[in-house]
């Protein structure tokens, strides 16, 4: 009797001692450069990322160059941005097509073909200013943007989720030093 009482008290404090914190913890929302990683062009340097001294500082751009990246920028990051959004508009159309009742197998597909030709647009669009860029730098600033880059996927890719992962059944737990909570 005595060693069942010693086994159901191992069991009970064994079941205590159990946590959630090697669960994985939900996936961040995706953000925009996951975006254009999930598009095809994860090359895609940020918009105006000249404008960021963590990335260009390294890249040691001249006067003229941060000029031309300026131009580059206005003339092509607008429509760029605006594609994005219709994009996103366009998701929400084939989602909203799929979820009718009765769903209309004609509307599914015409959300489906805009939004397919707004992606393309917009890929084209990206291309377009990667090669206007790159025409910019030389080959060896193009080489240390391309590894600012590298790094900075690869710092982010640690830092995806606050120090102390999840705690309990809800919400986050621990406290990562700058975090609100």
């Amino acid at each position: 009797m005595k060693r069942m009482m010693i086994l159901a008290a191992a069991i009970v404090i064994g079941s205590c001692a159990t946590n959630d914190y090697d669960d994985p913890a939900p996936p961040p929302e995706r953000s925009r450069a996951a975006a254009r990683v999930a598009g095809g062009l994860e090359i895609m340097p940020p918009q105006n990322w000249w404008r960021d001294d963590t990335i260009a500082g390294p890249v040691n751009l001249r006067s003229e160059q941060f000029s031309a990246l300026d131009k580059i920028g206005a003339d092509q990051g607008e429509p760029i941005v605006q594609l994005e959004r219709d994009s996103a508009a366009a998701v929400r159309d084939v989602r909203a097509a799929l979820d009718a009742d009765p769903a209309v197998s004609d509307d599914i597909v015409a959300a489906g073909d805009r939004l397919r030709t707004l992606r393309d647009t917009l890929f084209d669009r990206q291309v377009r200013m990667l090669a206007a860029e790159r025409q910019v730098l030389t080959r060896e600033q193009w080489q240390r943007l391309e590894d600012q880059l590298q790094s900075r996927t690869q710092r982010n890719r640690g830092n995806q989720y606050p120090r102390g992962g999840r705690g309990g059944r809800g919400g986050w737990g621990g406290r990562r030093p700058g975090w609100p909570g």
